[in-house]
């Protein structure tokens, strides 16, 4: 019988991971809230104001918010299907006189004290004493542009259509399985074998919260993509300008994503590599001065962010991103402990594994910098699934001995992520092992 190792060396074993990386999009909630195929539907948080930036774009070529939240008050799915009709707070801000207003505080967020018309739609309601002048005022969106924008092009052909949703959920997918095939080409450049590669692959992909967000309209699975596809570019193509035109468009979306390009560039810098140094750079000064001209045009002023960056506790938000039960890593995905490990003995055998540490550092630091380390309402730690499967890479040191330990620990991993993929309405600021044991509790009850 063919030991452990060797059918995890099987491209059997690597094809299988690229299958179920897409299997959550096969994945629905039904009417009671029990597992049912179809096409993927978005399920909240940011997810469907995402979606009405999208539909804005398509639909009226601006960016403009007003008359598209009004539609899906009015039961249109410019929102999601699951949105159509319903009381959606908007994620939107003016300003006023230089000062940034934002929608929630003029309208009331709770849906219980809106007002009805005669058919039943929700009305937004100001809030008692908001006396702030915004009627007639276009609506901008709280979130970047850049995930609307740059998938606009690609849904044109599907406006007015209810694929809409489902196919920009597939992209993300898509997104997420091109960032596994070009993962996989790091590491093999790095010296792993199919064994190695291809164990690496699954934790960090389907060990990972990674695994829920490839089927999610948040920024993550784009930006998960453009971190692993930058240093798939420096490190295996040597086209350091594809990666800074990834690293460009990841900071369309969240402009501090520019952090990226700091360790990638930084052996560039070392060995005074300037011509390399220049096609990077050109990608993240087109993007500042995109992001630039658009806030100009929304807000008034290039220096004016629809989400500027407020300092947290770094404190709070690294034990957080570490250990909390909801947001932490290590709850989440316990192999990392024994990837964190081996990341010692990487560094001393590896030296251009490097930068893909400082990557992780660099990018998990300033989250946990940020106010809103947790990420809002979601599943586990959203804001750190960008550069998760860089801390996956201390697998390519662990000693042979340890494999069974990591096995054990990926497959719990994988377990973990996989009731939050098939239970996602259920696990959003939740550990899955809860769903587990309030349905054992009801069970045994």
């Amino acid at each position: 019988m063919p030991s452990a190792r060797a059918l995890i060396a099987r491209p059997a074993f690597f094809r299988s991971v690229c299958v179920l990386l897409l299997v959550p999009l096969l994945v629905v909630q039904n009417a009671g809230n029990r597992l049912n195929v179809g096409l993927p539907r978005i399920h909240g948080g940011d997810e469907p104001h995402y979606l009405v930036m999208l539909s804005s774009i398509l639909n009226d070529v601006d960016l403009d918010l007003a008359n598209n939240y009004g539609a899906v008050h009015a039961g249109e799915d410019q929102a999601g299907r699951n949105f159509r009709g319903s009381a959606l707070d908007h994620h939107t801000l003016w300003f006023v006189a230089g000062q940034r207003v934002n929608w929630s505080d003029v309208y009331e967020n709770h849906p219980d004290h809106w007002r009805r018309t005669e058919q039943g739609q929700p009305v937004p309601t100001r809030r008692a004493g908001a006396s702030v002048a915004v009627d007639g005022l276009p609506e901008h969106g709280a979130h970047p542009a850049g995930l609307p924008l740059l998938l606009a092009p690609l849904l044109v052909p599907l406006c007015g259509t209810s694929l809409v949703e489902p196919v920009a959920l597939i992209i993300s997918g898509l997104c997420a399985l091109l960032a596994l095939l070009m993962f996989r080409r790091i590491l093999r450049h790095l010296g792993a074998d199919d064994a190695t590669a291809n164990l690496t692959c699954a934790v960090a992909f389907l060990g990972t919260p990674v695994w829920y967000y490839a089927r999610t309209l948040f920024c993550e699975p784009y930006l998960l993509t453009f971190a692993v596809g930058a240093a798939y570019f420096v490190l295996v193509r040597d086209r350091p300008w594809v990666a800074g035109l990834l690293v460009g468009a990841g900071m369309l979306m969240k402009p501090p994503f520019a952090l990226v390009a700091v360790p990638l560039a930084w052996p560039m810098v070392r060995s005074r590599d300037f011509r390399r140094l220049g096609f990077a750079a050109v990608g993240p000064l087109i993007a500042v001065g995109l992001v630039a001209v658009l806030h100009q045009r929304l807000f008034g002023s290039p220096l004016r962010a629809p989400q500027p960056f407020t300092f947290g506790n770094p404190v709070e938000g690294t034990l957080g991103l570490l250990l909390s039960p909801t947001k932490g890593i290590i709850p989440f995905s316990p192999v990392m402990l024994a990837c964190m490990l081996g990341w010692p003995a990487l560094l001393r055998q590896r030296r251009e594994a490097g930068p893909l540490l400082g990557l992780f550092a660099l990018y998990f630091a300033l989250m946990a910098s940020w106010w809103a380390w947790h990420g809002g309402w979601c599943l586990g730690p959203r804001l750190v699934v960008p550069v998760l499967p860089f801390l996956a890479l201390g697998l390519l040191a662990v000693p042979t001995s340890w494999w069974r330990v990591v096995i054990g620990l990926g497959a719990v991993s994988a377990f973990i992520n996989l009731v939050g993929v098939l239970r996602y309405w259920k696990t959003w600021d939740h550990h899955p092992f809860e769903i587990l044991v309030d349905y054992a509790l009801k069970t045994a009850g």
